[in-house]
């Protein structure tokens, strides 16, 4: 049952020892398998709803690219001893509605199989979410008259096997414990990584290391007196949610903010060596301007907080309406961010800086993507351009 529950949608494990990431991506790609196939040999499996039979055979309708539809054909899905250990499975295929035939093999299929299908087939859109007859008919069908050669990313549990994603042939497997890899042979002169944490699930992997000890020598060498952990999250994706990639981040506080970013395409030859020198060139190498940018912060004297407040956000792209906070929101966001600093005091514009690489943690419930775009943000107040007016208060150009 347990290797079962591996196979669900909504698998997912996380953790922040870097033995246990190295176990658990060792056991996502035991478990993984690229299969060649051509869009003629998928014959597209959909379920007959409410036909489960007395000998515990289900029921579908047969879709072939090259045949059209075929006679009707029963699994033995819910019989004996296969109904328990199946039940999360067939539970998502009473969802979906569909399954796979290649080769006289049944796999089941994932939502973001059934997308990538669509992908090959030349359609998209939020219809195919929508499980009918029809649709796996069309999809068949577009199978037929563009023939491709794909690569199936199929999961398996002992003899059951899972559909997750229909590449293009030109698609690359990576295996994922190239993360590990590439930690283990970071060498930069930044210390011993610590593993701030790591997530797992079908679509894709990452993880998020620090290296504290460097924090401590850049504090020291540029003179600042806090402490600004420089990281890298790095992750990879099976499925084509997204590219082998790394990025620079900077944690103050709770706080996580991101400043350069590599990636490499699932595409021709790669390997953890091409991966390293990327990110060396593409984040590694520029470490040393978010700590220079805040020492010179230091000099800059701030009056009026608001003020400035509102300039750096405008600055820096909150207010801009792709990232979709929304007018309340962003207010809030404003006040609480003012509201950390005492009216009584004298502030430099590093004082504001520093608490904007902790600003994607500042708002409370919001969705992961405007978090993501928060981190990629927020860094970019310490390359404020500050001036001081005639008045001696501080202000920004916007």
């Amino acid at each position: 049952m347990a290797e079962i529950l591996l196979l669900k949608d909504s698998y997912t494990k996380t953790g922040t020892e870097l033995k246990e990431l190295e176990e658990a991506l060792r056991e996502m790609d035991s478990m993984t398998e690229f299969e060649p196939q051509s869009t003629l040999n998928i014959t597209l499996l959909s379920l007959l709803k409410g036909t489960a039979l007395e000998d515990g055979k289900v029921q579908f309708r047969q879709f072939s690219p090259e045949k059209g539809e075929l006679p009707k054909i029963s699994l033995p899905l819910e019989k004996g001893e296969y109904k328990k250990f199946l039940e999360p499975l067939n539970r998502e295929l009473r969802e979906n509605q569909l399954m796979l035939m290649v080769n006289n093999k049944p796999y089941y299929t994932s939502g973001s199989a059934i997308s990538s299908m669509g992908l090959r087939a030349g359609i998209s859109g939020n219809n195919l979410g929508i499980p009918s007859h029809n649709r796996n008919a069309y999809i068949a069908e577009l199978f037929q008259v563009d023939e491709n050669d794909v690569q199936m990313v199929v999961r398996k549990a002992g003899n059951i096997k899972k559909d997750f994603a229909v590449h293009s042939e030109r698609y690359t497997r990576i295996p994922q414990v190239i993360l590990t890899d590439i930690i283990g042979q970071i060498r930069h002169g930044l210390g011993i990584p610590v593993c701030h944490e790591w997530h797992i699930n079908h679509d894709r992997s990452w993880a998020h290391v620090e290296f504290p000890e460097k924090a401590e020598d850049i504090s020291k060498t540029y003179g600042l007196p806090d402490i600004i952990i420089p990281g890298l999250r790095i992750g990879t994706s099976d499925l084509a949610k997204s590219s082998v990639f790394a990025e620079g981040t900077w944690r103050f506080n709770a706080g996580v903010s991101v400043s350069n970013r590599y990636s490499h395409k699932h595409d021709g030859e790669i390997d953890s060596e091409t991966i390293l020198k990327g990110i060396d060139n593409s984040i590694f190498i520029h470490y040393t301007k978010v700590p220079e940018a805040l020492c010179a912060l230091m000099e800059i004297e701030v009056t009026d907080i608001p003020e400035v407040v509102e300039s750096v956000f405008k600055q820096i792209g909150l207010y801009d309406k792709k990232l979709e906070i929304g007018k309340k929101r962003l207010t809030e966001l404003q006040n609480a961010f003012c509201n950390q600093f005492n009216p009584g005091l004298q502030y430099t514009a590093y004082d504001i800086a520093k608490h904007m690489l902790a600003l994607p943690k500042c708002i409370s419930g919001a969705p992961g993507t405007m978090v993501k775009k928060l981190e990629q943000n927020a860094v970019r107040a310490v390359f404020a351009d500050y001036k001081t007016d005639a008045e001696g208060t501080l202000a920004l150009a916007v």
